[in-house]
């Protein structure tokens, strides 16, 4: 089993996790595209997020603002909506081009 394959079957038992308890205090910081294209990313001590190509292991970093906390992949795999704590704002980025739409 690849590294990659690894990483994507850890994200997919995650996100079970988290959808069959959701009142529960899952890590918020990371997320798996629905279609499992990328995996998303956000450290709150940092102003960018990360995404990483589960496949090839690359990484590319958003500067999205201050804090970013929350981060949720929709339905589609089409946006990345992403909490900023300490902007107190929320930011929303075309997935399909990487750059902020709001």
């Amino acid at each position: 089993m690849s590294e990659s394959s690894v990483i994507v079957n850890y994200l997919k038992w995650l996100r079970k996790c988290i959808e069959s308890d959701p009142g529960r205090q899952w890590p918020w910081g990371i997320d798996l595209a629905p279609d499992d294209s990328f995996v998303a990313t956000a450290a709150i001590s940092d102003n960018k997020i990360s995404i990483i190509d589960p496949v090839n292991l690359t990484t590319q970093h958003i500067v999205v603002g201050q804090g970013p906390h929350g981060i949720r992949t929709s339905k589609d795999s089409q946006w990345i909506y992403v909490t900023l704590t300490k902007d107190n704002q929320v930011v929303v980025i075309n997935a399909q081009i990487m750059t902020i739409e709001k």
